[in-house]
């Protein structure tokens, strides 16, 4: 039964009138797990619990802007720089996000994950696909050398590399076992060195959706983005399969939540995001800002009044080229399709 049914008490939509309660419907949830209860945050009350988070998200918002106009500085200097700016940044903000959310009060870890998990997707969302559609001009988006399509590419190798290269390396483990375990000055102490690094459910989530929406943002336009992001898939599920067995620390049982969540959220807006930017790039094709002439855009209604021979320079080299246009031969003005 949906949780309209239950809200309004629609007693059809159960198969049998056994099920009810007094007459209603009851919202039966499954319980959180013991060791997921947060029980020294119980006592925290709405109105303050609200604050924190209004404060956590506002922090979050001032840090997308401050690394997109990083990133965009970068990215004039060079476009494969500026992947791996974002595949750094992508890896470090979500230490930062647990910092702020540590200054957060939930009643379950299930809830602390799923305010990670918002804070996370929305940075990696925004810092991977949406920023780079918005610093790169319009009519550079076909272009070989600092269009979309080569962002794009970089950006997956950039995120493979250096997220899977770090995860690989372990360098927090390595050290904790081979250099404080061996200096503890007691049992308990040489042991906490030998549990393994922490891991969020919610971060590995915003991991893989990150590769999803960047592929389902530019698949009209770049259709080998869907490939890259199976690949990517592939390569994370056996890297972390390795992390989750040898070198990750074990976590409290958080239930289907993150999954439901993510679910319901994540793979709606993604669907609705492929069909808005899909729309928008097939408009826009081939990215030139032409439109051809008529007499909604412009004055040229008859012959075309670029006709005859046009010798045309090539920017930059000496070489020129002979253009005949004739009086037959469609005129183009300039129209605005950059959103």
């Amino acid at each position: 039964v949906g949780k309209h049914a239950v809200k309004k008490n629609i007693t059809s939509k159960l198969g049998d009138d056994k099920y009810l309660f007094n007459g209603r419907i009851l919202d039966v949830k499954e319980p959180e797990e013991p060791s997921a209860i947060r029980w020294h945050d119980l006592n925290e009350s709405g109105r303050d619990r609200r604050r924190q988070q209004i404060f956590t998200i506002l922090t979050t918002l001032a840090a997308i802007v401050v690394i997109s106009l990083i990133v965009r500085a970068v990215n004039d200097y060079d476009v494969r720089l500026s992947a791996f700016v974002i595949a750094i940044f992508n890896t470090a903000f979500p230490m930062f996000a647990k910092l702020l959310t540590s200054a957060e009060a939930h009643r379950s870890e299930s809830d602390k994950q799923k305010s990670l998990y918002f804070k996370v997707a929305l940075f990696r969302w925004v810092n991977t696909a949406v920023v780079i559609t918005i610093i790169t001009p319009f009519t550079y988006s076909l272009q070989k050398d600092q269009g979309l399509i080569q962002q794009i590419y970089a950006l997956f190798f950039a995120e493979i590399v250096t997220n899977t290269g770090l995860q690989l390396l372990d360098i927090g483990g390595h050290i904790a076992r081979h250099y404080s375990a061996p200096r503890a000055k007691n049992q308990w102490s040489m042991n906490l060195c030998m549990q393994g690094g922490s891991f969020d459910l919610s971060e590995r989530y915003t991991n893989m959706t990150k590769f999803l929406l960047l592929a389902v943002w530019y698949n009209a336009i770049f259709p080998s983005a869907l490939l890259l992001c199976s690949l990517c898939y592939m390569i994370n599920y056996f890297v972390d399969r390795f992390s989750l067995m040898r070198t990750w620390q074990r976590v409290p049982h958080l239930g289907p939540r993150i999954s439901q969540f993510s679910r319901e959220y994540f793979f709606s807006a993604a669907l609705v995001a492929m069909a808005l930017l899909s729309s928008y790039y097939w408009s826009g094709f081939p990215f030139d800002s032409l439109c051809e002439a008529d007499e909604n855009n412009s004055n040229i209604t008859n012959a075309n009044p670029f006709a005859g021979d046009w010798i045309i320079g090539i920017k930059g080299t000496d070489n020129t080229t002979l253009e005949s246009v004739s009086s037959s031969d469609p005129a183009f003005v300039y129209c605005r399709q950059d959103f």
